[in-house]
């Protein structure tokens, strides 16, 4: 295959796609899945495309810094953040940290998946939300940068509960790696987490906020809720 996720599409249509029409799996996999290196990142990479700071590179910049996963590939990293949280300088940081390490461990750089690179062009609002579980369960491990703002954001926790609804718990928590990005205020930023509140939370498309939700409204509000702070209260339990 081209670099294409084995996960079978019938397993989306589940609750998670309760609301949604599904389309075919060849329509979903006629796109190879996409993933950007380590060597394509950069500090101004992280000034946008939605934080507060005017992105220095265009959307179609963004794109073409990724490249289809190669047949046999697999993506090191998904990463999960907010843009919300504007620190693109200690995002990098942590992730140069975390380049150097895995290099030495693996002897090469690592490849991620991060939302405006990897999303093919025209991909709309319900086709993320599809792909979102694919993309999750086609990486390695799910890099999880906290931030203060990350309980906050929908998106941010419908990633969260992607890993978990597509994994066993144990799993699921082995596969996640945190990066606080205040370390100093760790548990404080899973504390948060662990009172995730739907009701809270925001996107920036209205539009995604509404299916989201509409979808959350489905699974069950309340349900959601627990899920996710279970969740927190578990990756915080390990750390």
């Amino acid at each position: 295959g081209q670099g294409y996720c084995a996960i079978r599409l019938p397993d989306l249509t589940k609750e998670s796609l309760a609301m949604e029409p599904p389309r075919s799996a060849e329509d979903f996999l006629k796109k190879p899945l996409r993933c950007i290196e380590w060597e394509k990142m950069s500090m101004e990479l992280w000034t946008g495309p939605v934080s507060s700071r005017s992105s220095a590179l265009s959307s179609d910049a963004h794109s073409q810094l990724s490249r289809p996963v190669r047949p046999g590939e697999v993506i090191d990293y998904f990463i999960s953040h907010s843009w919300s949280d504007d620190c693109p300088e200690v995002k990098f940081r942590a992730l140069e940290s975390l380049a150097a390490d895995f290099h030495k461990s693996h002897g090469r750089y690592p490849t991620f998946w991060l939302d405006h690179c990897c999303i093919p062009d025209g991909e709309g609002g319900v086709d993320q939300l599809k792909m979102l579980p694919i993309h999750v369960m086609s990486c390695r491990r799910f890099l999880l940068l906290l931030g203060p703002t990350f309980p906050h954001r929908l998106w941010c926790a419908w990633e969260l509960f992607a890993i978990f609804a597509f994994s066993s718990q144990e799993q699921a928590l082995k596969r996640i790696v945190l990066c606080p990005l205040e370390a100093e205020n760790q548990d404080k930023l899973l504390a948060d987490l662990c009172h995730f509140d739907v009701l809270a939370a925001r996107c920036f498309d209205p539009n995604h906020e509404a299916r989201l939700l509409r979808i959350i409204r489905a699974l069950g509000t309340d349900r959601f809720n627990q899920r996710i702070q279970h969740m927190a209260q578990q990756i915080r339990q390990q750390h």
